[in-house]
């Protein structure tokens, strides 16, 4: 059966215990409570360890830019992967040493309407950044961006994510 479970940064607010957890990772099943509640914002919760029927403690309000899913994939090491993940290919040559990052993402890979269909994907996939390789292609250009291919070929690990890490600094 596959596992799902969702992570989201803590706002502070949400319980007694809330302020505790301020600003730290929050896993667990994903709410979204709108204004129909009548709530003058729409509220994003997530409930630590997934209970549904879980004590009121355990429910922790999420800053909703921070809401990830969680893939259902691994990587090399068994680190699991979400949505918003930057995972990285290293390959040690004899000639030259290959470093490239990727930005989980979770949609179409390719709007592009040059892309052929056989090519797109929809669901999780990954956007590889950074400059070129030593010939001046882009690496989004060469390399396939479905993560399922990298992650059963044990090729790429998770090297954390867009909100704790400086994206412009790995694309350099």
């Amino acid at each position: 059966m596959r596992e799902i479970l969702f992570r989201g940064i803590a706002n502070g607010e949400g319980n007694a215990f809330a302020s505790k957890k301020e600003n730290k990772w929050i896993f667990g099943q994903y709410v979204h409570r709108t204004k129909l509640y009548g709530d003058e914002d729409d509220t994003h919760f997530i409930i630590e360890g997934g209970e549904f029927d879980a004590d009121y403690y355990d429910c922790f309000v999420v800053y909703p830019d921070t809401v990830c899913q969680y893939t259902g994939l691994k990587d090399k090491n068994g680190v699991l992967i979400f949505e918003n993940d930057i995972v990285v290919y290293e390959e040690r040559g004899i000639y030259e040493d290959i470093v490239v990052y990727g930005i989980v993402k979770f949609g179409l890979s390719s709007d592009d309407i040059q892309v052929e269909d056989a090519q797109r994907l929809f669901g999780f996939y990954i956007e590889w950044i950074g400059n070129s390789n030593k010939y001046g292609i882009p690496w989004s250009d060469i390399w396939r961006p479905d993560i399922a291919y990298w992650v059963r070929k044990e090729m790429v690990t998770v090297y954390g994510n867009i909100f704790d890490n400086d994206i412009k600094e790995l694309g350099e």
